[in-house]
């Protein structure tokens, strides 16, 4: 899992915005991210890695939270990407069929 994966699922558990020092805290004590020196993750890693990925967090009075409470997961959104890429691939193999439902469907069920 990645840091920020990890802070994500954090604070979509707890459903409150949460200090850096809290998410670091919970980050090291389950395991969630190791870091390759072997250290355990510092708040200021977490403040960084909140700022690389301003479209999923926000710091609000010296807290983090999601950038909507109903943010689609980055899980979810490596799904989208899947979708669109065989939508792509049946468009060029035909242009002029309209698979995006049956291919959203298929796509779904092998999620489920």
């Amino acid at each position: 899992m990645t840091l920020h994966e990890a802070i994500e699922m954090i604070l979509q558990e707890t459903g409150r915005p949460m200090s850096t020092r809290e998410i670091a805290d919970i980050v090291n004590k389950r395991n969630l991210y190791s870091r390759r020196d072997g250290h355990p993750v510092p708040a200021s890693q977490i403040a960084a890695r909140v700022g690389n990925y301003e479209n999923l967090f926000v710091k609000q009075q010296d807290k983090i939270k999601l950038v909507n409470d109903d943010v689609v997961s980055l899980k979810l959104q490596k799904y989208k990407k899947e979708v669109l890429k065989r939508i792509s691939m049946a468009r060029a193999e035909n242009p002029n069929s309209s698979y995006s439902t049956e291919i959203l469907i298929e796509v779904l069920k092998e999620l489920d």
